[in-house]
């Protein structure tokens, strides 16, 4: 290898040595006409303005990430996803790791796509001893597929001829500047001798764009590094939360025929069937659109141009400890459910119920990593009731008005909230007497239509997960008959042998691949 780099070495100077004559000749004639100065600015400005602009081009040069956060993640993955940006800004802003050949790449790679990987998978399982394989083995290839195919994109893109650089070229890339690095102090010293004026401030020149190139090559391995680091990161918050075939096109228009499912909640006497009433603008029977049990009644709600098509479900009232199966039942509907109404009474100072139903709510949906956290509203009940209790001369501005009766509901406003950890604007007074309803048009439907993009993400997620176990289920069961046709099969071969030397073989045979044709089905669709 010694003798190979001295060869090159004595190539490289029988090639620069007429390079070294003319330019020492040409800054010779250019010194006795007086001109030399002047050459020597301007090649001064050319460097200081190449370097520039080879900086800015370096800097361009770094594609951002072809994917962006999704705003359908669930809060376990919007917390990951700023776990894997704090990751990826310290691969970037760490000093470049030393690569001398393409195994080198790889080496470095890796670790970095496990490190993410297990960082995103710590916040999907927390109580996982080894999160990192919550997941199938197809599901991790194909994850690292996508993230090797956006590597392959971004290179193909950024750099010119890297469809056309082989592998080989790389480390023969590297070795050549290597030889380069080495002859060319020789070089400098060879024009310092000839002309040390412009020698020494080609030396100048030489460092100038010496570190313009480090910028090129340091820049490239860290955005390399980085671009694999997010990647991986996004992909991972893909496959924990069940997105990971999201973007396949059967899915585009997921769940845009489904109804809203919004659960009612509250103490018993609260006001939840005035609301159910002031909502539809009518007496109302609960409806057979779903399942109805003792403890949650559904109502279809397709009436209002205001609101989607929604289904209220009405969660038995809270009077002290749920039952075993009404627990049970409630549970099913808060995993079920897109938008969450909290209905408390103003005139009640008995709060501590109505913040442990609020929190145990809020607990149950949190372990829900696969889905988005539902929005919440409050609904706060017979603020006719408040002081003075004969008043009552609708409208009123809770907001900012002064009267005794609107002073009393911004102070239960203010109460409500700071006892159920609730912003203020998610809290919204009502008055639901049958004879005297107020603000459920003016206000409660226009605040639940706020939140319509919350509870439509929440809905969306529902919807692909149980389409998703659905698929899942559907596959199991193909599986499993084509396991039982194929053992059948099997069997019938070794019967036939031994009753009509093959005829029975043959038969059963036939009838076990007509019933093989016809087992695959499409996957049944979601309820509601």
């Amino acid at each position: 290898m010694k003798n190979r780099g001295r060869l090159l070495l004595v190539v490289a100077i029988v090639i620069l040595l007429p390079y070294l004559i003319t330019w020492g000749l040409g800054s010779y004639w250019l010194f006795q006409r007086g001109y030399l100065l002047l050459s020597l600015g301007v090649t001064a400005a050319f460097t200081i303005v190449g370097w520039q602009v080879v900086k800015r081009m370096a800097q361009a040069c770094k594609p951002e990430s072809y994917q962006p956060p999704s705003d359908k993640w669930s809060p376990a993955g919007n917390a990951a996803w700023q776990e894997i940006e704090k990751l990826r800004h310290e691969v970037e802003t760490a000093p470049a790791p030393p690569v001398e050949s393409f195994e080198q790449v790889s080496e470095h790679l890796m670790p970095l796509m496990q490190q993410a990987f297990e960082t995103v998978a710590k916040k999907f399982h927390p109580d996982s001893s080894q999160p990192a394989l919550e997941v199938t083995a197809p599901q991790v290839l194909r994850c690292g597929e996508l993230v090797l195919r956006d590597l392959r994109l971004a290179i193909e893109e950024q750099f010119p001829a890297a469809h056309l650089l082989k592998i080989k070229h790389f480390g023969h890339f590297i070795n050549t500047g290597k030889t380069a690095q080495e002859a060319y102090p020789l070089y400098q010293a060879a024009a310092a001798v000839i002309n040390p004026l412009a020698g020494g401030l080609r030396y100048l020149a030489s460092k100038a764009m010496s570190k313009t190139t480090d910028v090129v090559i340091i820049s490239v391995v860290p955005w390399a590094l980085g671009f694999v680091v997010k990647q991986t990161g996004y992909y991972a918050i893909q496959l924990y939360s069940g997105q990971l075939d999201l973007g396949e096109r059967q899915y585009a228009n997921l769940g845009q025929d489904k109804p809203l499912r919004v659960l009612i909640l509250g103490q018993t006497k609260a006001g939840k069937s005035s609301l159910i009433n002031a909502i539809f603008k009518q007496t109302i029977a609960k409806t057979d659109v779903i399942p109805c049990t003792s403890s949650i009644t559904p109502y279809e709600l397709n009436t209002r141009a205001d609101l989607p098509k929604t289904i209220l479900l009405d969660a038995v009232g809270f009077g002290g400890d749920w039952t075993k199966s009404e627990q049970k039942a409630l549970d099913k509907e808060l995993a079920q459910c897109d938008l969450v109404l909290a209905v408390c009474s103003a005139n009640s100072a008995a709060r501590e119920a109505d913040r442990k139903l609020i929190s145990d709510a809020r607990q149950r949906l949190a372990t829900l990593t696969q889905r988005a956290v539902p929005p919440t509203l409050v609904v706060l009940t017979h603020i006719d009731k408040l002081r003075p209790f004969t008043e009552w001369n609708p409208p009123y501005d809770f907001a900012v008005g002064t009267s005794t009766k609107e002073t009393n509901v911004r102070d239960a406003i203010q109460a409500v909230s700071d006892d159920l950890q609730i912003p203020k604007h998610e809290v919204v007074p009502v008055c639901l007497r049958p004879d005297a309803v107020y603000n459920v048009d003016e206000q409660l439907v226009s605040t639940m239509a706020t939140v319509l993009p919350d509870a439509d993400r929440a809905k969306f997620l529902r919807i692909w997960g149980d389409t998703r176990s659905a698929e899942e289920q559907e596959k199991t069961k193909q599986q499993l008959v084509r396991l039982g046709l194929a053992a059948a099969e099997l069997g019938i071969k070794a019967a036939g042998q031994y009753v009509t030397g093959g005829g029975v073989a043959s038969t059963g045979i036939r009838v076990v691949t007509s019933l093989l044709q016809s087992s695959d089905k499409s996957p049944p669709t979601p309820k509601n």
